[in-house]
């Protein structure tokens, strides 16, 4: 539970300050905010659509821990390189507008990211919901379900209010033709580049110690199918 909450406000919290990015750090035009936009979502639906097979490939432990580390490194690279002043948010290569180009490919590998990540969050709470059973011989599902809806919504609930605050701490003027500072506006940078994945690294500290994995779970329905033969043996 501890590792969804951190995985969705990272996530909350990037895609609430996103807008702010695309308009007044980046300066993009309507069609490239489109664009921008469009690759974050395309790329979260292959971040789903990845996890299968990346499960298949490295258990969920791993697959979650190399993605986590995909996304955060993607966006505190853009972090690196945009508010550091290194590249330029007009920069060009031979007309080819660059910067959009590096902003869209690793703003995109950060919700790709997220797209692995939030199924898998949600997978690994029903393997811990069926390791209870097997331990306790109750079904608690509708309980573990119950609770997850309560931590998704928490974990929004606290990315919108820490936005609201980050955004009051970056000076950032509300109203129609508002005015940002240079200040703000790389304030904003901030909390979005380092910030957001601040809180994803926290979601990857918390699973590293993580031990289910198939064998795990598959030795635990063994334990528990011996001990019901045992029973029924002695029984009889």
């Amino acid at each position: 539970f501890g590792f969804i909450f951190f995985v969705l406000s990272g996530a909350a919290l990037g895609s609430t300050l996103q807008i702010y990015i695309f308009d007044d750090f980046m300066k993009f035009s309507s069609v490239q905010k489109t664009i921008a936009h469009g690759g974050t979502m395309l790329a979260t639906a292959l971040g789903s659509l990845a996890l299968a097979p990346l499960v298949r490939q490295f258990e969920k432990k791993g697959a979650v821990c190399r993605v986590a580390a995909l996304s955060v490194c993607s966006e505190l690279l853009l972090g690196l390189l945009f508010l550091t002043g290194f590249l330029q948010v007009d920069q060009k290569a031979g007309g080819f507008p660059f910067a959009f180009a590096v902003f869209t490919l690793l703003h995109s590998a950060y919700w790709f990211g997220n797209g692995v990540l939030i199924p898998a969050a949600v997978s690994m709470i029903a393997d811990v919901s069926e390791l209870n059973e097997i331990a306790s011989g109750f079904n608690k599902h509708a309980s573990y379900a119950a609770v997850l809806s309560l931590c998704m919504k928490v974990a929004m609930a606290f990315a919108g209010l820490a936005a609201g605050y980050g955004l009051s701490w970056a000076g950032f003027q509300v109203g129609f033709g508002a005015i940002q500072t240079l200040q703000s506006i790389w304030r904003v940078g901030v909390l979005t580049f380092v910030a957001g994945p601040l809180v994803s690294l926290a979601a990857l500290l918390l699973i590293i110690n993580y031990p289910v994995n198939k064998a795990f779970i598959e030795a635990r329905r063994r334990e528990s199918a011996e001990l019901q033969m045992q029973t029924s043996s002695d029984v009889s």
